[in-house]
């Protein structure tokens, strides 16, 4: 589970930051009429970046042992954000978005403790 949880958030933190990059040239805007797209504003691609870059490391660190649900949280949350903030300027943020939220759904039963304590008869 911990491998899986690493690949789909290096998967989706690698398409976040290239889409952040991108921008609206990669959505395709401005295409249809020969025009050339609009540059990226700064702060989505900042976010962008800054989200794709979180999503890598929490998969690393779920996948080197550590609890899961606290990076779990990191990627729902990481995810929420830039699919509002960068969603807007490109819509394929959204698809890579998907792919983190899915990762951290995935990290979040991982190390978690049983609440009682395991009691052996006899």
């Amino acid at each position: 589970m911990r491998e899986m949880v690493a690949v789909l958030a290096g998967l989706g933190g690698i398409i976040e930051i290239i889409v952040a990059i991108g921008g609206p040239a990669m959505a395709g805007v401005g295409m249809g009429a020969g025009a050339s797209p609009p540059p990226m504003p700064t702060g989505p691609l900042l976010v962008g970046v800054a989200v794709g870059a979180a999503s890598i490391a929490a998969g690393v660190l779920v996948a080197a042992g550590r609890r899961g649900w606290p990076w779990g949280i990191v990627l729902i949350g990481g995810a929420a954000v830039g699919a509002t903030v960068v969603g807007r300027e490109t819509g394929w943020f959204t698809m890579a978005a998907a792919f983190t939220a899915f990762a951290g759904i995935l990290a979040l039963p991982i190390g978690l403790r049983p609440s009682l304590p395991i009691r052996r008869r006899g």
